[in-house]
């Protein structure tokens, strides 16, 4: 009887720092972002809240129901129509690395290339769609932010992240299509039960995002990875470029173009099931969403694939060969588009 209100007696300290903490939480992202829906977070399935960036106290908070897009009235006047604005999403390809000669990216090397273009490169290692959802969304939605002309999305190898980090965003959407359950029932019903918590409480989003960030969940599973797992990575992939088509439309953003980088495996044509079934969403979103999609292994001359190696460092990431080239190739699509 004793153990019992002591662990009661605990449980109910802990509910109240939780309550104060999501107390603190939501006035903070009312602050930040002067959205009063972030108090009826959890009450009403309309209200959504994501993390663009905690380090910046970037969030996002939506309101599905009743928010219509600015479409007219957003940044029209700030437009510099001798410019034309790109935002590159990726990973550490996109990012750029000190590799080589000097430090680089294809976007900046891009930018260098064609005075005409503005390229922002929101590309950031060890980054996947799911995170840049949230930034292109964040973006979009901001009035101080110049929308973009193009919209480069780079996310290719990286979606394996999805394997380790969970599905998150369309765990809801996925569940009819492939069955998470069969992967592995407990898992299931913990990405389940963080799913609803993060759908309640803005204190189970933040809590997630840090220990993501901090490394302290385990992202490794101890058996290799299924091929059915690789499909529901690239299940997800496509619900989140599927969203960041949305967007796109929604905002009159001109033009989409789904970048995919070379690698090894492009030159050697032995393709791992993951990237089979990337191929595969790729195309299907080019021909049913009216996108452009880009391979760049299909642009080299021969004698750049010969040379491959002079693209890579040791760790696979582009030289400043490598990021010239493919920015010699995005910008003939560029001009080809313009």
């Amino acid at each position: 009887m004793i153990y019992f209100k002591k662990t009661f007696f605990f449980v109910i300290i802990i509910l109240i720092y939780i309550l104060i903490f999501e107390i603190i939480i939501r006035t903070i992202v009312f602050v930040k972002t002067g959205n009063h829906n972030i108090y009826y977070y959890g009450l009403s399935k309309n209200i959504n809240f994501e993390i663009a960036d905690l380090s910046d106290l970037q969030f996002i908070v939506k309101n599905n129901k009743s928010e219509k897009v600015k479409k007219t009235s957003k940044k029209n006047s700030l437009k510099n129509q001798s410019k034309i604005i790109v935002w590159t999403f990726g990973a550490s390809l996109t990012y750029g690395y000190s590799c080589g000669d000097r430090s680089s990216s294809w976007p900046y090397e891009l930018n260098e290339l064609n005075k005409i273009l503005l390229v922002k490169n929101f590309g950031f290692p060890a980054k996947y769609s799911e995170d840049s959802i949230k930034i292109l969304d964040y973006n979009l939605r901001n009035p101080k932010v110049e929308n973009p002309d193009i919209i480069i999305w780079s996310h290719r190898d990286e979606e394996k992240l999805a394997i380790h980090k969970g599905i998150k965003r369309n765990i809801n959407k996925m569940e009819n299509n492939l069955s998470i359950s069969k992967i592995n029932p407990i898992m299931h019903f913990i990405l389940r039960l963080k799913k609803t918590s993060e759908l309640n409480f803005t204190f189970f989003v933040i809590f997630d995002h840090i220990l993501n960030k901090l490394n302290l969940v385990k992202k490794k599973n101890i058996t290799k990875p299924s091929e059915n797992d690789f499909k529901i990575a690239i299940e997800n992939f496509k619900w989140n470029t599927l969203d960041a088509i949305n967007l796109s439309k929604e905002y009159k953003v001109k033009n989409f173009i789904l970048l995919s980088l070379v690698s090894d495996q492009d030159i050697s044509k032995n393709y791992e099931t993951f990237l089979n079934e990337y191929f595969k969403v790729t195309k299907d979103l080019e021909k049913e969403e009216n996108v452009y999609y880009l391979n760049t292994v299909e642009h080299l001359s021969n004698e750049q694939i010969i040379n491959i190696d002079k693209f890579f460092c040791e760790n696979k990431h582009f030289t400043l060969v490598g990021n010239r080239a493919i920015s010699n190739i995005v910008n003939k699509i560029i001009n080809k588009l313009y």
